[in-house]
């Protein structure tokens, strides 16, 4: 059994709650035993918290199959899209997306790829890269990864960029 020591603080309403994901937890823990000192007194008080826990499981994307997506030069506004489904708790985001461009983490605004956007909402996680106007060098592999305590799933895009002089 686990214990965790908790302060009350006086004015405020005496339930407790906790919340959160808590990593590598025994699937047969039931509860948790809260103990927390009575304000001007040598008492404590104990809270006896049920737990409902939920085994993890690995990322799931929506659309898990890889892309081959050929784009025309400076086209604009393109977005490369994936998706995961969230499920262990829709109220915790517990998976998190990264991407990659040929190998090369992308983080935030890139300006020579275009942005990295991210939602989180409901039961599942989004992320997208938007390319801003494409050019040669927007070409390559584009690589969206789902990580949580269970493990890693990849989507591959592959763009190509015609140009119009290419044959096919």
């Amino acid at each position: 059994m686990y214990r965790s020591s908790v302060s009350v603080v006086p004015g405020i309403d005496s339930k407790i709650r906790i919340s959160g994901v808590i990593n590598n937890i025994d699937l047969e823990v039931e509860s948790v035993d809260c103990f927390a000192p009575i304000w001007n007194s040598v008492k404590w008080e104990k809270r006896t918290l049920k737990l409902k826990i939920t085994p993890s499981a690995l990322p799931e994307f929506e659309n898990p199959q890889d892309e081959l997506i050929t784009l025309k030069l400076n086209e604009t506004g393109i977005y490369l899209n994936c998706s995961v489904v969230n499920t262990v708790n829709e109220q915790f985001v517990t998976t998190k997306l990264s991407w990659e461009k040929d190998g090369k983490r992308i983080f935030g605004w890139n300006e020579n790829v275009g942005q990295v956007l991210q939602t989180f909402g409901g039961n599942t996680t989004e992320s997208s890269v938007e390319l801003f106007i494409i050019s040669h060098s927007s070409a390559g592999t584009y690589t969206c990864t789902a990580s949580n305590i269970k493990g890693k799933a990849m989507k591959k895009f592959a763009v190509f960029v015609d140009d119009g002089k290419s044959k096919p």
